[in-house]
């Protein structure tokens, strides 16, 4: 199906297709590092991005069932130092928290050679204390700040690192064992680690927020990314209603009845069937898309480093999918 479209020609990435938890296509096409001609294959590990988002929620989720935290509980519960009140959990998961950015400020006073981590952005908050943008609750808005923050309780809950947490408690029992957390160093020994490029193949890859984890920071290939789709449809790691919460559209406080399309790190869509889907953006050159049909069991996961919108390639997967249903 994919080879129609002549990828090979266009596409400089991974593609998987699994359909009933089962791959039925994966493929590579194009470089991990074209300085060094190294190839792309299906343990390439790529930057996610905004994919890392349904991980760190993962990892909430974990602590959740075991009695370390409640999504009720109020940001300074966990973090003290914290300037803002009336925020919990649950806002930073469902993006209501109506935090500014501080993609807004954090240029303002550091250089391309310094390197941000997860203390340094909340250093940043509490100093500056930038004005909150809504009550929480009564929006949706994507804030920056706010899956950095559910990483930072994580540490706090648990005494591990955010890296250590993940590795223990997601990467390694899925036996991902091409998915990695960023440390910062531009150099990182990450095996089969995959350079972002722009659309000229210039190297995009380094931003002074590369030591910042939880909202992005995450590397991982697609055949890990198979296994952690496939673990969403088990209990390996939280229970099956615990999943569904963090895929259930909630109600706004503003709003009465009305309800925002996006869980725990994921937008909620109907198209096909119940799609789950997560796009990044345009960030240090990957352009990745995950979606997941829960009605069917069918997943398109494509990952890309040269800055192009794979969203073509996998309208049309998801078109013949649909089309073999009917």
């Amino acid at each position: 199906m994919v080879h129609e479209l002549n990828v090979q020609d266009k596409f400089n990435g991974t593609i998987l297709v699994s359909l009933r938890g089962e791959e039925i296509f994966s493929n590579a096409y194009g470089y991990e590092n074209f300085e060094r001609e190294t190839r792309l294959s299906t343990q390439s590990s790529f930057r996610l991005n905004y994919i890392s988002l349904q991980m760190t929620a993962m990892g909430i989720m974990i602590l959740k069932e075991r009695e370390r935290l409640n999504y009720s509980d109020n940001i300074q519960t966990h973090i003290p130092e914290f300037p803002y009140e009336n925020i919990t959990l649950l806002h930073l998961l469902q993006q209501t928290s109506g935090l500014p950015n501080f993609y807004d400020f954090i240029y303002d006073d550091t250089t391309q050679t310094d390197v941000l981590y997860n203390d340094d952005i909340l250093e940043l908050y509490v100093q500056l204390e930038p004005e909150i943008n809504f009550v929480p609750g009564e929006w949706w808005e994507y804030s920056s700040a706010g899956y950095v923050l559910l990483a930072i309780v994580i540490e706090r809950v648990t005494g591990l690192s955010y890296a250590e947490f993940m590795s223990r408690n997601i990467f390694e029992p899925l036996e991902m064992n091409h998915t990695y957390c960023a440390d910062g160093d531009p150099n990182q020994g990450i095996q089969h680690r995959v350079y972002g490029y722009n659309q000229r193949k210039q190297l995009t890859d380094w931003d002074i927020t590369n030591g910042v984890l939880g909202e992005a920071g995450i590397y991982s290939s697609i055949e890990d990314l198979f296994k952690w789709d496939k673990a969403l449809y088990t209990e390996k790691l939280v229970e099956k209603e615990t999943i569904k919460e963090a895929y259930t559209p909630y109600q706004l406080n503003q709003y009465g009845d009305s309800t925002e399309d996006y869980g725990f790190g994921v937008e909620l869509y109907n198209r096909h069937g119940n799609h789950h889907i997560d796009i990044t953006g345009v960030w240090l050159g990957f352009y990745n898309y995950f979606s997941r049909n829960l009605k069917n069991k069918s997943s398109v996961v494509i990952l890309s480093n040269t800055n192009s919108d794979p969203a073509y390639i996998a309208e049309f997967i998801e078109d013949i999918i649909a089309d073999l249903r009917n």
